[in-house]
């Protein structure tokens, strides 16, 4: 069978997209009153027409340019990636969140609350491991289980320096993600990310005292009516240098973090740390158009890295970026 032809497994699956965008079209009408007549059906018929073929489509102009055919779109359209870029909020934190050979007085525990909420007003926050020197393993992983608690910021960018190079792409990770691929890797963060929310829990409540297995609730209660659940932060950081439980059942000790002999992370330590959750696929902006185009529709995960010369410049919403496509496609389609 030619490259260029379509399969019948295709074929089937482009008509029940096609059916099935219809009926979508129809229930829209019943509700919103569009599509009606002939001012709302072409351009439905005709978007849910792109929607079931984009799979194949792309598959084919894979093959025309593999094979130097010339591709050209209906009515000679060619859409610019460019026109469609869509940016998520993006933000580089502090790094190390304090500084690593301070101990944490009242300044840093301020800085630890201002952080928090730094991160947690941004959609996507970036992470610059830089040489190996900028990041405590421990912090990472406080980060992590603070936006997963908080479920802001949405999705953590890991960058750092790689053969002299900076700002060089390790991928993009949701924080559940990071904060269970360190539990993984060291069985002690599970208690402290429990013993943490326990912590939480009771100030939720309005608990009045901690107990002894909770002596640090009196210092916690007093600031977590200025910053609420960002506390949890705090708690982790300090909990991993001066836990409350010096062993754990197995007699392992609990203390995570020793700034005499921290423990740094690099990018390499990163990705693999983070491989089953990071996400590496990106747009390169020196490639052709076309290219990052199919990129970006092939793209299936919520956000789409853009590089420059490798180097991290900043994230696309996907499914707005690929939804502003298909709108250019329509309405240019509708002055052809």
């Amino acid at each position: 069978m030619s490259k260029f032809a379509l399969s019948r497994g295709e074929l089937t699956q482009v008509i029940a997209l096609f059916v099935a965008g219809i009926i979508a079209f129809a229930v829209l009408g019943e509700v919103a009153g569009w599509p009606s007549g002939e001012g709302g059906w072409p351009i439905a018929l005709l978007a849910a027409a792109i929607l079931a073929g984009m799979g194949p489509v792309s598959r084919l102009i894979d093959a025309a340019e593999a094979s130097k055919a010339t591709v050209t779109l209906p009515g000679g359209l060619r859409l610019e990636f460019a026109q469609a870029v869509v940016h998520a909020p993006a933000g580089d934190l502090p790094t190390n969140l304090v500084a690593p050979e301070v101990e944490i007085a009242d300044s840093a525990r301020q800085e630890l609350n201002r952080v928090a909420g730094l991160a947690a007003d941004q959609e996507v926050v970036v992470v610059d491991l830089e040489a190996g020197r900028a990041w405590y393993r421990s912090r990472l992983f406080a980060l992590g289980a603070t936006a997963t608690l908080l479920e802001r910021p949405l999705a953590l960018v890991v960058v750092g320096r790689r053969a002299g190079s900076t700002r060089q792409l390790g991928g993009w990770i949701l924080p559940r993600d990071l904060l269970q691929a360190f539990i993984d890797n060291d069985a002690r963060l599970a208690w402290h990310w429990q013993h943490a929310r326990a912590y939480l829990t009771m100030l939720q409540v309005g608990q009045k005292a901690g107990g002894t297995k909770f002596p640090q609730f009196q210092n916690y209660q007093a600031q977590y009516g200025l910053t609420g659940d960002r506390l949890i932060m705090r708690i982790l950081v300090e909990q991993m240098r001066d836990p409350d439980q010096t062993e754990s059942a197995r007699g392992t000790s609990l203390t995570v973090e020793n700034p005499e002999r921290p423990e740094w992370v690099t990018l390499a330590d990163a990705e693999r740390l983070l491989e089953s959750g990071l996400v590496t696929e990106s747009i390169e902006l020196t490639e052709p158009a076309n290219e990052q185009e199919r990129v970006l529709i092939r793209c299936e995960h919520g956000y789409l890295m853009r590089t420059k010369n490798a180097r991290y410049v900043d994230m696309l919403d996907t499914r707005k970026a690929q939804r502003h496509l298909l709108e250019q496609f329509v309405e240019q389609a509708r002055r052809a």
